[in-house]
């Protein structure tokens, strides 16, 4: 069973003052900021204690885009400053307050975001699983980085490319074999599309993604 943890401390940064503000007082207001982000870590532990204790779940998806398709929001430093911390005291109390409750809880970490610069701060803050992890990571590269460690990397798959109007079956099955191939032999791959939830917008296309990773894994299992 899973449960989802959202809204991320960054997103309800933005969703309070606005996505410019909130860059902006990164910098100019950083005492406010830390002060705010405080607050609501009071409220996101209290709220994961909660999920843990009473329903048990053996899984945590956890919600926080902290970039655009090509970048981060903000540089490095930055964010280890003011998110990664927070994050690590976040999932080492998820994962504490599973072994009280006899679940080992495994924590994913939902962001279609090119993140690739934090990898390894993303391993310090106990993430089993990044799911969302865009082509532009340059996904075959952090694996062979990674050679096996935690974060897992899910998604690979191009919502742009399969998830619209014009897009043929062709099209679509050829994406989900190219995200496969490109990670072929290398430990710690789960191809997903992008998204968060087991969803597409376009009718049919998570099926059919369902499908050709189906097919694949049938081929390669004789």
């Amino acid at each position: 069973m899973g449960v989802l943890l959202a809204t991320g401390l960054f997103e309800q940064l933005h969703f309070l003052m606005g996505f410019e503000d909130t860059l902006l007082n990164l910098f100019m207001e950083p005492d406010s900021v830390h002060e705010l982000l405080d607050y609501i870590m009071e409220y996101r532990m209290s709220y994961a204690e909660n999920l843990i204790r009473h329903i048990k779940p053996d899984m945590v998806l956890s919600h926080d885009d902290w970039g655009a398709k090509d970048r981060l929001f903000m540089d490095p430093d930055t964010f280890r400053e003011f998110f990664k911390g927070r994050y690590e005291k976040l999932y080492s109390h998820i994962k504490e307050l599973g072994k009280e409750v006899g679940h080992d809880v495994t924590v994913i970490h939902h962001g279609d975001s090119n993140c690739a610069e934090i990898i390894d701060d993303m391993t310090d803050m106990h993430i089993d699983i990044w799911q969302g992890v865009l082509p532009s990571n340059d996904i075959p590269k952090l694996l062979k980085h990674l050679n096996g460690r935690k974060p897992y990397l899910m998604g690979g798959i191009d919502a742009g490319i399969v998830d619209n109007p014009f897009s043929s079956e062709e099209e679509i099955r050829a994406e989900v074999r190219r995200a496969i191939t490109d990670a072929e032999g290398l430990p710690g791959f789960i191809p997903c599309i992008t998204y968060g939830l087991p969803e597409s917008i376009r009718p049919g296309v998570f099926e059919m993604i369902t499908d050709e990773i189906e097919k694949y894994n049938e081929e390669h299992s004789k």
